[in-house]
């Protein structure tokens, strides 16, 4: 990405990020139920959330109630699509079952860094509405359509940051605004709204420290796929 795009300050954006998500009490709880359900493909024991989570059951299934619209039964926690179809921003899609998503664009990112099956991803280019396809593969990214697309990312380092751990309040207030476009250039009105926002091609997303911590922390201490079936 060019100059203009990038200025100067981006080791303190990601250093930012890092520190928000370091602080954040839901981010490893939905993203620990994303990967150990399959997105919601199968109840997960509540023993094995708090293990990946390394708390106790008890505080686990705490946080889970408090942050996620997941259930808890019988020590199982069953995890649905968390919105209605109608106000969902994207769809993820696991092999033949579509799952409506809000959070960030880079979300998605996040959650490639956990989950250890592909999926993809549609989303509308929030300035044209051209679609917007991404399939992940355990990660990285196998399809980027358009090529040029670019993510997005609000920065964290704003007045309310001390509510980046309130997952509701996070979803509209910062994700609403962590959106793709089909191209940098049609992005540039987004930065001019956003005053220290970055927006990131998918190759800088990969390379965001704040998605490789996904994969150096909470996807180590998930089971293995196959513990898991």
């Amino acid at each position: 990405m060019n100059e203009r795009i990038h200025p100067a300050g981006l080791e303190r954006f990601d250093r930012d990020v890092l520190v928000a998500l370091r602080r954040s009490s839901f981010l490893p709880v939905l993203y620990g139920l994303m990967a150990l359900s399959g997105l919601g493909e199968r109840p997960v024991p509540l023993g094995e959330l708090a293990t990946a989570l390394g708390r106790a059951k008890e505080d686990t299934e705490r946080l889970v109630r408090l942050h996620t619209t997941a259930r808890v039964r019988d020590s199982l926690v069953h995890w649905e699509a968390p919105v209605p179809v109608t106000r969902a921003r994207r769809t993820l899609h696991v092999g033949d079952r579509a799952v409506p998503m809000n959070r960030c664009f880079a979300a998605a990112f996040l959650l490639a860094s956990i989950l250890d099956v592909p999926f993809g991803l549609d989303e509308p280019c929030a300035a044209t509405g051209v679609p917007i396809r991404i399939d992940f593969v355990p990660g990285g990214c196998a399809l980027v359509e358009p090529r040029g697309t670019v993510v997005a990312v609000p920065s964290p380092a704003s007045p309310r940051r001390d509510r980046w751990h309130d997952a509701e309040w996070k979803d509209d207030n910062v994700c609403v605004h962590g959106v793709g476009f089909a191209s940098a250039a049609v992005a540039r009105p987004w930065l001019v709204d956003h005053p220290g926002g970055r927006i990131f091609t998918v190759a800088e997303m990969f390379d965001r420290p704040w998605i490789a911590r996904g994969q150096h922390t909470l996807r180590l201490r998930l089971p293995a796929r196959s513990e898991r079936s």
